[in-house]
């Protein structure tokens, strides 16, 4: 909770899935639009969160993601 430690950008991947096939996924079946990134020594999903995200929106993401890992 300490502004030097916050951002508007994070990323993450989830063991054993495609960081494209997740970014999909939370798109098509979510409607959360996230960016997958393969480049170099980067393999992620890149979430950038906005001012006008709610603690609600933050939630439904979690949700989502853990669906998706549990799949």
């Amino acid at each position: 909770m300490k502004p030097e430690y916050s951002c508007a950008l994070g990323t993450f991947s989830i063991d054993g899935m495609d960081v494209g096939d997740v970014a999909s996924k939370l798109f098509s079946e979510y409607q959360i639009h996230t960016v997958s990134i393969k480049w170099e020594n980067v393999n992620a999903v890149r979430v950038t969160p906005h001012v006008y995200t709610t603690t609600k929106d933050l939630d439904r993401f979690i949700d989502a993601v853990g669906k998706i890992a549990a799949s």
